[in-house]
């Protein structure tokens, strides 16, 4: 027995209907229901798309697609923090080092220079306008997506939050009272750190920009045509 497109396109309703929402993962799971159904209609060609439908949807138990759910989220929130680790390990081999390098002597030199509390500030400041800007070029583009996909959830915004726990939770331990890093292993420890916060950023655009390629490649109908 083969679905036909009109009961392929049940499925699809039916996944929604239970608060799928994402194209992809919709996809996987009308695949496995396409599969199940037909073997249950095989075994039993009396019994109906519909009966069939709710006997294979009652063996994902009492939290139905719930489960699956929160398995595929927590499985692409590991491949990106696994891929984020990745690039950013990436940033230290050659010739990138060279630009870690420059930036490290950057905040170097504004450290030793400049009072710590105006750095601190300005970088909070550049921080949240990068990301309202990321925002922004976010939403813009899902609009010109035709299905909301999983793939697509950014890992940007975790990482801007990340950054910000380097300034807020790490940072202090080299700030004292005056707003002047008295030492130059403090002027170091404080340069590390907002280094480590700018190739945190940088790493997490590239494994976003990643999944973007891998979305459009995977699930091309789920973007609007240009």
């Amino acid at each position: 027995m083969k679905l036909t497109t009109e009961q392929i396109g049940e499925l699809y309703a039916f996944t929604r209907k239970k608060y799928v929402q994402w194209y992809d993962l919709q996809t996987e799971l009308v695949d496995h229901l396409a599969e199940q159904i037909t073997k249950e209609c095989e075994a039993n060609p009396s019994l109906s798309f519909e009966t069939a439908l709710e006997k294979v949807y009652a063996g994902f138990g009492i939290f139905g697609f719930g489960q699956i759910v929160r398995e595929r989220t927590e499985s692409l929130q590991r491949k990106q923090r696994k891929l984020l680790l990745k690039s950013l390990v990436n940033e230290f081999s050659w010739p990138k080092i060279l630009r870690a390098s420059l930036v490290y002597i950057l905040f170097y030199t504004l450290f030793s220079n400049l009072n710590f509390s105006i750095v601190l500030y300005s970088t909070i400041t550049i921080l949240i306008a990068v990301l309202i800007r990321f925002v922004v070029l976010d939403n813009r583009r899902k609009k010109d997506m035709r299905k909301p996909l999983m793939l697509m959830q950014s890992s940007f915004t975790t990482s801007v939050l990340l950054v910000l726990q380097y300034v807020f939770i790490f940072m202090p331990n080299v700030y004292f009272g005056d707003g002047t890093l008295t030492s130059s292993w403090q002027i170091s420890i404080a340069a590390v750190f907002f280094l480590l916060g700018f190739l945190t950023m940088l790493a997490s655009i590239a494994v976003d920009e990643k999944f973007v390629n891998e979305a459009r490649t995977l699930y091309p109908e789920a973007f609007k045509l240009v």
